[in-house]
């Protein structure tokens, strides 16, 4: 997560650079001839544009890490839950494990184990 609180980091400061360059267009637009105003206009557009796509992307793609991480966090506890219930029961039928002689000590054995 924090390659991508970095990238967002940079991703701010391309828009100061966004803003300082589209300020210093501005600047130059009332001495520049109409197709280099248009240029740059089209221009100074379409920089807007990628930015904002770029900006919705990594939004996105954060958004989704995030949930990620989480389905993966979830995905951990269960397994450690899991492992625990195997390893207890392991243990349990281990120290209960001893053979039963007739079918009425078998069956009770069985609801024993199931109870657990």
């Amino acid at each position: 997560m924090s390659c991508i609180q970095e990238f967002q980091a940079s991703l701010d400061q391309g828009q100061g650079k966004l803003r300082a360059t589209s300020d210093q267009a501005h600047k130059v637009l009332p001495n520049t001839a109409q197709p280099g105003c248009d240029a740059i206009k089209q221009q100074l557009k379409t920089f807007q544009q990628d930015y904002d796509a770029l900006a919705t992307q990594a939004t996105d793609t954060r958004g989704n890490l995030e949930s990620l991480l989480n389905s993966w966090n979830s995905f951990n506890r269960s397994l450690d839950q899991v492992s625990t219930w195997l390893k207890e029961t392991e243990v349990r039928s281990k120290s209960d494990s001893g053979l039963k002689s007739d079918l009425a000590e078998k069956k009770a054995h069985l609801e024993k184990f199931k109870a657990r």
